[in-house]
């Protein structure tokens, strides 16, 4: 009797094992859905730019923005250090669509800003700049087929992964 209860146990820990999904697989799912979602074209080209690419590197979340000028600027939060988000609908006036915040642990400055050097892969910290948060802008599209839910989800598994605490939701219900 003993020997089918740990059969059945290693059974059913290799199936949930085998459904979830693995760093990697996880990792180019948020990203590609940020960039099929991105809010490329905003009302303030100065600030914020034309184009917007996120990436995953050394266990960081790294959000480019390239503006009119070809700077490219950066903000850099490390996914074990994620502790709060929160999801909601910009206001229709502004464009549309929703702003996710990714939040450090108890609000801490662990954002590193700066400029990147694209031809020297170079990351420019500038050490005047503390913040505590690093916001996603996504269009209206994104509020389909319930992907802010699965974003969610994959976030949170995304921090599990690497290491770090379980997330706390601070958004609005979908």
């Amino acid at each position: 009797m003993k020997y089918k209860l740990n059969t059945l146990m290693i059974f059913l820990f290799t199936v949930q094992s085998m459904s979830a999904q693995s760093k990697k697989e996880t990792e180019e799912w948020i990203i590609t859905k940020f960039q099929e979602y991105s809010l490329v074209n905003n009302r303030d080209n100065n600030l914020l730019g034309n184009t917007h690419t996120l990436t995953i590197q050394n266990g960081n979340l790294i959000l480019f923005d390239k503006l009119n000028n070809d700077t490219i600027l950066y903000e850099k939060i490390p996914i074990n250090k994620i502790s709060t988000f929160d999801m909601s609908e910009v206001e229709k006036k502004y464009e549309g669509g929703y702003a996710l915040y990714l939040f450090c642990q108890n609000r801490n400055y662990c954002i590193e800003q700066g400029t990147f050097i694209e031809g020297q892969n170079k990351f420019i910290k500038d050490n005047s700049i503390n913040n505590y948060h690093i916001m996603l802008r996504l269009n209206s599209g994104f509020g389909e087929n319930n992907i802010p839910n699965r974003m969610v989800k994959a976030i949170k598994h995304l921090v599990k992964l690497y290491g770090g605490k379980e997330i706390k939701e601070e958004r609005e219900a979908f």
